[in-house]
Formats: C-alpha cells, sequence, structure tokens
C-alpha cells in the first residue's frame, strides 16, 4: 500500500544516516577505536539500501533520501553539533529540490582525538 500512495503522490522516504557509514580509514579507525564496529556496519548498509532503493524508485517518481549526520545532534548546534533545525531544513530541501538523494551535515573531528 505504501508504494501505490508514493508513486500517485511522487513522494519522498527520507532516512537519517551516520557519519560512521562513511568509507574513509580515520572514520574505521574512530567505530574500532570507540567499539562501535556494529553501528559502523549498520550504518553503512543502511546508506546502501537508502541508494539502491533511490535508483530502484526514482523512475516511478518517488525520492529516496538520506541526510548524513557525522557527530552530536543537539539543539543549538554548538561546537561540533548539528541543530535539529538544520537537519530537517536539509530534508526538506531533498523533498523539495529532488536532485540530490544526500546530504551531509557535521564533523567526526572530535571524536578523533
Amino acid at each position: 500500500a505504501a508504494y501505490k500512495d508514493l508513486k500517485v503522490t511522487s513522494g519522498t522516504v527520507l532516512v537519517t544516516g551516520g557519519g560512521l557509514s562513511t568509507y574513509d580509514n580515520q572514520v574505521d579507525e574512530i567505530a574500532v577505536n570507540n567499539n562501535w564496529m556494529g553501528l559502523a556496519f549498520c550504518k553503512s548498509s543502511q546508506r546502501k539500501l537508502a541508494g539502491l532503493l533511490h535508483a530502484r524508485l526514482k523512475p516511478d517518481g518517488i525520492m529516496v533520501g538520506t541526510v548524513v549526520i557525522s557527530g552530536p545532534v543537539r539543539m543549538g548546534g554548538g561546537e561540533h553539533a548539528t541543530d535539529p533545525e538544520e537537519v530537517a531544513q536539509k530534508f526538506w530541501e531533498i523533498h523539495v529540490s529532488r536532485s540530490s538523494s544526500e546530504i551531509h551535515l557535521g564533523s567526526l573531528e572530535p571524536l578523533s582525538r
């Protein structure tokens, strides 16, 4: 039922991902050093699934978009943090523009120390 509704309305499926999904040696070291290997694996799988769904559903007018957030999310943002309002704005941007299936926010910088 969801597919039919999404197709009729040219709907959007939105996914929040994490920076641990990034293929990068430094990110891998952060995951290992913090015992987050399982989380990194799950987030990279989720990111791949969202990309595959985007490729499969785009011809049907359905948008699948991911906001990849590296680092913490906290009201007001702050040093190395992303404000949830910014996350919401990026989701809206994906939905309205339909030009990019993935947007990145934040930084894993404080975790690499």
